[in-house]
């Protein structure tokens, strides 16, 4: 099964947030950068609730066609 856009954008954000993380410095963080991170972590949240919708929705297909068989 091919990766879906929602699951392709969760492993992009996983991956920018961490990249954003490993450059932060220990002290003096700028502004700039805690914006960011914010922001990709607002993304991340939003991109993984639409992927659990999505399987969700998926799941409830599959259930569907499996009862429609009985």
């Amino acid at each position: 099964m091919p990766e879906s856009d929602a699951a392709a954008l969760v492993t992009r954000l996983e991956k920018q947030l961490v990249d954003l993380q490993a450059r932060l410095p220990a002290h003096s963080i700028p502004p700039s950068m805690i914006a960011k991170l914010d922001d990709l972590e607002e993304a991340l949240a939003l991109a993984q609730r639409q992927l659990r919708q999505e399987t969700a929705g998926q799941n409830s297909e599959e259930a569907d066609f499996d009862c429609g068989q009985l």
